[in-house]
């Protein structure tokens, strides 16, 4: 079975797959899609300094971890002691020091991260950004009611001319995309292009994939670890820059009558369910 939303991380452009492109039927205007690149390099440089260089990141964790063993054997010691020697205090103020150092790093993050969120630079880019989506879904004659979800795209490499599994990236990179259902199909679109998917009737089932899996970025509003997404046991590395997720949702169907799937996370499934009128098919054990 192929996923059709599939990106090969060795091409420069992490290109999606030929299957995928024949199913294009709308794009924006030339001058649209440069303007859409545009406000998304804009942002991009927003990113950048918002947050601190990667160094000063990792040192801060440096910081935090160390000192919190330092001080957490050091106390303790001093604690069982009967006379505590010269040096544990030393390794307290050692450990005080890196905790401060932590502190120190962390204001300053968030204070970079704040100077550029509440910037009229940034606001103006915001104001900007809305009205050329809105632009971009009115040229592409996106419905009113089309749901945001979205895919997992699936990542790869060619090794000896084989598609393997991407080894030094995560299993998935989340896509942003809408969906809604047009002349008995399916469509997903991004801001860029649409793609008439297949017929609603072709597509078979939803599976539950009960597999710890992993992609790179989280793209929604409401934080992972909030109340509305504590339900599907998302969490991430220290540095928020990979994440897992229990399970997740594989819509599958045929095109040609070749067998296709697309990933989709539980949270977002409700679109498709309503659309195909399918459910997934929770193994036995599931809750």
């Amino acid at each position: 079975m192929k996923n059709l939303f599939a990106m090969n991380i060795n091409d420069e452009n992490l290109g999606l797959s030929e299957e995928l492109e024949a199913l294009k039927i709308r794009e924006v205007s030339e001058d649209t899609s440069r303007r859409l690149n545009n406000n998304a390099d804009q942002f991009t440089e927003f990113f950048k300094k918002s947050f601190l260089p990667l160094p000063l990141i990792i040192l801060k964790y440096i910081f935090l971890v160390l000192g919190a063993c330092l001080l957490s054997v050091s106390i303790t010691t001093c604690a069982e002691a009967d006379k505590p020697s010269t040096r544990i205090y030393i390794f307290i103020a050692i450990g005080a020091a890196l905790i401060v150092a932590f502190l120190i790093l962390y204001v300053i993050s968030k204070y970079r991260e704040a100077l550029v969120l509440n910037s009229e630079e940034y606001k103006n880019a915001v104001a900007s950004s809305d009205s050329l989506e809105k632009s971009s879904l009115f040229e592409l004659g996106i419905p009113e009611d089309a749901k945001e979800i979205e895919i997992f795209a699936w990542t790869y490499e060619i090794k000896n001319g084989e598609i393997k599994k991407s080894s030094s990236d995560t299993e998935y990179s989340p896509i942003e995309m809408y969906v809604y259902a047009q002349d008995g199909s399916l469509c997903i679109a991004d801001l860029h292009t649409v793609y008439k998917i297949a017929p609603l009737d072709a597509f078979k089932k939803i599976e539950y994939i009960t597999k710890k899996s992993s992609f790179d970025f989280w793209t929604k509003d409401d934080d992972y670890d909030s109340d509305k997404y504590k339900e599907y046991k998302i969490s991430a590395d220290k540095y928020e820059t990979e994440y897992y997720i229990k399970n997740l949702c594989s819509l599958q169907f045929d095109i040609s009558g070749e067998e296709y799937e697309i990933i989709i996370p539980p949270y977002d499934i409700y679109a498709i369910e309503e659309l195909t009128g399918l459910s997934p098919e929770y193994p036995k054990n599931e809750d």
